[in-house]
């Protein structure tokens, strides 16, 4: 998907795109309903990734949210350190 959209003057280069599933992609439009992207910034959680706001019928405020279902390595990462700290309390109830 073209962050800032091809057909309005969007660079086809790898820093305007971002990878979507079919489905994403046919809800990403101007019209009503529609999703809009846009690149979080250096000050948000995840500089340079794409945040997408949802019509305002779901995002009212018009907040960009990431969709961290595209990160498959940091869902990962997250789950190991929730494994790990599950863990470490366990062992810690059994050594008492």
């Amino acid at each position: 998907h073209h962050v800032d959209e091809w057909a309005k003057g969007g660079r086809t280069d790898i820093d305007n795109l971002t990878l979507v599933c079919d489905h994403c992609h046919a809800q990403v439009h101007d019209g009503p309903g529609g999703w809009k992207t846009v690149v979080m910034g250096p000050d948000s959680g995840f500089p340079g990734r794409t945040g997408w706001i949802g019509p305002p019928h779901i995002n009212p405020t018009g907040t960009p949210q990431v969709n961290h279902i595209h990160h498959p390595l940091e869902q990962k990462a997250a789950a190991l350190a929730r494994i790990r700290a599950r863990n470490e309390r366990e062992l810690k109830r059994f050594r008492q």
